[in-house]
């Protein structure tokens, strides 16, 4: 069998990364042992020219300590230290190399560790490959730091030297993916001309790479040809002899013509998971300006700001020495930004008085689901994806019974699903459930899955059906929705619209149009062959895929689905001030979210067993 990894119901929006990768490091000539001393390998450090930069080395003995550091520069001999961090100043620019070694108390040496320097001026600094370096063809890219010059670049790549072939003439990123640009056996050389904002321009140094000779990927194409085979659900699409007519894995893939079936190169593969998950670093609050500062409307449970005494209420009128009083969003949010580790100093102050905190960055899951009272009879509940990992065990599925449970009182309950762009399937599931009776079929699918009894995998049909719940049976709601309402939220739009249609009613403009599931493989190159195995249909309505499902009320371009709901409910004008403050709030909260300060992204990861 393949490798299959999960079953995805992809959310619509993606999330751009940067790539910065690099390898360096010595085997250590005492072998492997965890008795010795150990080095992590530090990122890329950057400095200027005759200017010192400090570096710092992270290490741990584990049945001792680390008596002394030992730091060889060029081919002097080494420098011994008692202390992990070392200063150096450079006259030229360029590429510059320090190995660093650690001594315990009993005499053992660590691992070798090389750190790279970037030294930059006016051109960029190449530090991927490293000259001379072999790299595999499945795993090309290459990589600088930028210098003075960095409005945007231009790359040279041939196999002559110097290379005359432009590869990319304008690129404003300071990493360039080659894999499909370069053969096994072959080497490269390549160098960047930096421009700047002043049409200036100076060239870095030339480097030579080597791609490997193996048959990586061969074995690649048809590790993705055989996936593909076997689980697309669009089986009268598949090419007749794949090898003859397409160059690569990522051609095969798009001559499908599905938006969601795709080949994720090996160099942004590991980016492409790591982005999909709700865990992210930074503080941990929902804020809102004022003029003093920025008031704390929200404290993340678990979360830095939690751990260091943050209340709401608190207005952070300075980070450090800087005012926050004034400031832009922008501004606010990198003051705020950093590794985790870091240590910010808030000043705060509240109806008690003033008092400094200082919070140390880490990592925390984001809440999804957010509750407000608009009036004495309305409650408006935000569902922004649908995730097991959230500020609260069980996810968002809990996070949104315990809103229902909260707002019992409620008379009109306001849904809003707009720019919800998908997440789990089985959050999916256990939110839908709330809405309809027990073992009520919630979406029927086509699929591809594999059959254990035959040997095979065929395509089959199956129904999904709610279990448990029922919390809001009796409960009338109005649920808002865009075009950016998708895949996992368009599911419980159907089911809502198939069975609750005397009582809900949705508002807002044709949801996006994503009724397909998607198996992710891991493949040999550490690749990801991405391949949709199911098309989702309304248990009683017509299809969605790629249509979109249509509302009860269609809005205007210059209408709002929250001022017409308030409108159809016939709330007071005390309920359209709360509105607008909340309405306020949200959009901060999706600011936030799109900028990456919380990051969430909602994953459909395992499905519920249906019935076929």
């Amino acid at each position: 069998m393949h490798k299959r990894i999960h079953l995805f119901l992809l959310p619509l929006f993606s999330i751009a990364v940067s790539l910065l990768f690099f390898t360096c490091g010595d085997n250590n000539p005492s072998g492997p042992s965890s008795a010795l001393p150990q080095l992590r390998t530090p990122d890329v450090y950057k400095t200027g020219v005759d200017e010192p930069v400090t570096l710092r080395i992270e290490g741990s003995d584990p049945d001792g300590e680390i008596a002394e550091y030992q730091w060889t520069i060029d081919s002097a001999g080494p420098v011994t230290t008692q202390d992990s961090l070392y200063e150096v100043v450079y006259s030229t620019d360029g590429l510059k190399q320090v190995k660093v070694q650690a001594v315990d108390n009993e005499g053992n040496y660590s691992n070798a560790v090389t750190i790279n320097i970037a030294v930059v001026a006016n051109a960029s600094v190449l530090i991927w490959p490293l000259d001379g370096d072999s790299i595999p063809a499945g795993n090309a890219y290459l990589e600088w730091v930028p210098g003075s010059y960095s409005q945007y670049f231009s790359v040279f790549m041939d196999t002559t030297n110097p290379p005359v072939v432009n590869a990319k003439p304008l690129t404003y990123d300071s990493s360039y993916n080659v894999t499909s640009y370069v053969e096994p056996g072959k080497t490269y050389y390549w160098y960047v001309i930096a421009h700047s904002e002043t049409y200036e321009a100076d060239t870095s140094e030339i480097a030579s790479f080597t791609v490997a000779a193996d048959d990586s990927m061969a074995l690649e194409f048809e590790f993705c040809r055989l996936v593909l085979s076997d689980y697309s659900i669009y089986q009268d699409k598949l090419p007749p002899d794949p090898s003859v007519y397409f160059p690569n894995c990522a051609n095969l893939y798009a001559s499908i013509g599905d938006p969601y079936t795709a080949y994720i190169d090996p160099v942004i593969s590991a980016m492409y998971w790591s982005a999909m998950t709700t865990e992210t670093a930074g503080v941990g609050i929902l804020h809102d300006s004022t003029l003093s500062g920025y008031a704390i409307t929200y404290v993340i449970k678990n979360s830095p700001a939690e751990n260091a005494g943050l209340q709401v209420g608190d207005t952070i009128t300075a980070v450090g020495d800087s005012s926050t009083a004034g400031i832009s969003y922008s501004e606010f949010k990198a003051l705020l930004t950093g590794e985790p580790g870091e240590i910010r100093v808030l000043h705060l102050r509240n109806e008690s008085g003033e008092r400094t905190v200082e919070v140390t960055l880490g990592t925390f899951f984001a809440p999804s689901v957010f509750t407000v009272s608009l009036s004495d009879s309305v409650a408006y509940i935000v569902l922004e994806r649908f995730s097991s990992e959230t500020e609260i065990d069980g996810g968002s599925a809990e996070e949104f019974r315990r809103a229902l449970d909260s707002t019992k009182w409620a008379r009109y309950t306001i849904f809003d699903l707009r720019q919800n762009g998908g997440g789990e399937l089985g959050q999916c599931f256990d939110i839908a459930s709330n809405f309809v009776p027990d073992n009520t079929p919630v979406i029927k699918s086509s699929q591809r899955s594999y059959v254990e009894s035959l040997n095979g995998v065929i395509t089959h049909d199956t129904t999904y059906y709610s279990e448990g719940g029922e919390k809001a049976l009796d409960r009338p709601f109005y649920v808002l929705v865009d075009g950016y309402t998708a895949s996992a939220s368009e599911i419980v739009v159907s089911c809502l619209k198939d069975f609750r249609p005397d009582d809900i009613t949705v508002i807002g403009t044709t949801t996006y149009g994503k009724g397909s599931g998607q198996y992710l493989f891991n493949t040999p190159t550490e690749g990801i062959a991405k391949i949709t195995r199911m098309l989702l249909m309304p248990v009683l309505g017509s299809p969605y895929n790629l249509v979109g499902i249509a509302p009860h009320v269609e809005i205007t371009p210059d209408e709002d689905a929250l001022d017409v709901a308030l409108e159809m409910i016939g709330t007071t004008t005390l309920a359209k001030a709360r509105k607008n403050n909340t309405t306020r709030r949200i959009e901060i909260l999706r600011e936030q979210l799109k900028t990456g300060e919380w990051a969430p992204v909602g994953v459909i990861k395992g499905d519920r067993k249906g019935k076929g």
